[in-house]
């Protein structure tokens, strides 16, 4: 049996590398998925498009949340919550 790649003791996770490094991979998958879907979206869809647009760009942004959170020792905890939380009080972020 191999070690545990994902370890929880009180507020602390260690996360394995090779976990990590699929976290991170996903997170860039779903990204450029989003940039695909709305350059596959052309006008001729309609009203359509925007929904399609705000969708993807909602998700991208919560793909780039998951990348800082893992490999951004730079940005801090709250700045990600408010993207995650879009900065409202009724999801937990600051307005």
């Amino acid at each position: 049996m191999s070690a545990p790649d994902l370890v929880e003791v009180g507020d602390t996770i260690v996360i394995g590398t090779a976990r990590h490094g699929l976290a991170l991979e996903a997170a860039w998958e779903i990204e450029e998925l989003c940039n695909a879907l709305c350059s596959t979206v052309g006008p001729s869809a309609g009203p359509a498009r925007l929904v399609v647009r705000g969708l993807s760009a909602r998700i991208r942004d919560l793909a780039c949340a998951v990348m800082s959170a893992l490999g951004d020792d730079i940005e801090e905890t709250a700045k990600i919550a408010n993207h995650v939380r879009i900065a409202l009080p009724e999801t937990g972020g600051e307005a």
